[in-house]
């Protein structure tokens, strides 16, 4: 995807504490968000309708990440594994 768009449209770091997942977006992929808050709302307006929707992201600055200084947003998601996933 990088090499589609010419940039680091987004990163994602290794798994916090084994269950929560750091993903990074570029600032450009959101122009005109302002904090990690808006970055959580894009895919809120984007997901699909039907009874099974739903959102496993957070907004990072609920967890103390701030990263207006580096041209990113922060979402943490939390992993979820079923019975047929290998144990960690």
């Amino acid at each position: 995807m990088r090499a589609d768009v010419g940039f680091e449209a987004f990163r994602v770091a290794s798994p916090q504490d084994g269950w929560y997942l750091p993903l990074q977006l570029s600032r450009r992929l959101i122009p005109h968000g302002t904090s990690n808050v808006d970055a959580f709302a894009v895919p809120l307006h984007y997901a699909a309708p039907g009874s099974a929707d739903g959102i496993g992201l957070l907004p990072g600055e609920l967890f103390g990440h701030r990263l207006e200084h580096h041209g990113r947003f922060m979402l943490r998601s939390a992993l979820a594994v079923g019975p047929e996933d290998p144990a960690l």
